[in-house]
């Protein structure tokens, strides 16, 4: 059995007697910590992705795989199928958006229910399903407290805060632990860590030159773009590229007026964007068509690049292949230098 204690009541935590023998700590993830116990259970200790030296949730889980659970976010599934634990997750939220191929064939069958009602928790088919684990998210996301009246445990995953991408991947030992599968999501991350690594410190020590590279979107006359203690930020960085906002430290987006973006804009040799379409992408996509936007030196010289979610699984899968995303960007980039080969995150805009 499992004990779970959510942020209702964080003081009162004393389930275990056992000792602790060993602490795990993540080598990029900040959000959580292992603690190996002494009856071969282990504590997880999650942290509040706002403020880390604040304990959000603390569970002791003996060594069991647990045999039911519910994902609120359509990222978790892909946690979950790494380890082939598809076969335990009988609910999602928003699956009509999953893009995992294993989960969306297990829908259309009808072994994973629908969990979402609109924006909102279908409580019905959660009771129905009666999971042992609810994986939620801390903010933005369901207040635990009613399922957990129900007996239904709670485990409140922020992957999606890590500002690393191994950070985001290495998130698969606290599903591991769950799912009685520790040393296969050991394993899984080293695997991509190393990669990872491997391919970063090839390109920092053989690259000569560090293009300038813009990340962003534009809304309402304004451009945004996230701050250099981002996800994306870390990925440019690490494909030999400099952020165009670097120092910039931010906890949401940054704001920049169009003045602004066109003053930088000479500065800019790849601009990358995150888009939705069913159809080829092309410059358009990036300067709607915007004489002043088109004067970017990057839309000039041929530079821009993105990755369409409608054909990747940019919220899914590639939590869990950092790897090839950074390969994409190091071939955009360094391309003369490292053919990386063909790309399966973000691409090249050909031009019209």
């Amino acid at each position: 059995m499992a004990s779970l204690f959510s942020c209702i009541n964080p003081s009162t935590q004393n389930a275990s007697e056992a000792m602790v023998i060993s602490i795990e700590k993540p080598v990029y993830a900040t959000g959580f910590e292992l603690h190996h116990l002494s009856d071969s259970s282990t504590k997880i200790i999650i942290y509040n992705p706002d403020r880390k030296d604040e304990i959000l949730q603390t569970i002791i889980w003996k060594p069991r795989k647990a045999q039911k659970v519910a994902c609120l976010s359509t990222t978790h599934i892909s946690f979950l199928d790494k380890l082939g634990c598809l076969a335990q997750v009988k609910g999602v939220g928003f699956s009509e958006l999953i893009k995992n191929k294993h989960a969306a064939v297990a829908i259309q069958n009808g072994q994973i229910q629908n969990i979402s009602k609109g924006y909102e928790t279908n409580d019905e088919v959660v009771f129905s399903i009666m999971p042992d684990l609810f994986f939620i998210y801390p903010f933005g996301g369901e207040d635990p407290r009613r399922f957990l009246e129900k007996g239904i445990g709670c485990v409140q995953i922020a992957e999606y805060t890590e500002k690393h991408p191994l950070g985001r991947s290495e998130w698969i030992k606290v599903f591991g632990v769950f799912m009685h599968e520790k040393q296969m999501a050991d394993s899984i991350f080293n695997d991509i860590k190393s990669e990872y690594e491997a391919l970063a410190e090839k390109v920092k020590n053989s690259s000569p030159s560090r293009p300038t590279v813009f990340f962003g979107s534009y809304d309402a006359g304004h451009w945004f773009a996230p701050p250099s203690n981002s996800f994306a930020a870390q990925f440019i960085r690490d494909a030999g590229g400099n952020y165009l906002f670097e120092g910039d430290t931010a906890t949401a987006n940054i704001i920049i007026p169009d003045e602004e973006f066109i003053l930088k804009g000479k500065e800019i040799d790849f601009w990358g964007k995150l888009l939705t379409s069913d159809g080829s992408v092309g410059p358009n996509d990036f300067t709607m068509s915007e004489s002043r936007f088109a004067q970017v030196r990057a839309v000039q010289s041929g530079g821009l690049f993105y990755c369409n979610t409608t054909e990747s699984d940019y919220h899914g899968d590639a939590l869990l292949e950092p790897q090839k995303m950074l390969a994409d960007l190091i071939g955009i980039f360094h391309g003369d230098q490292f053919p990386i080969g063909e790309p399966v995150y973000f691409r090249r805009v050909m031009s019209n």
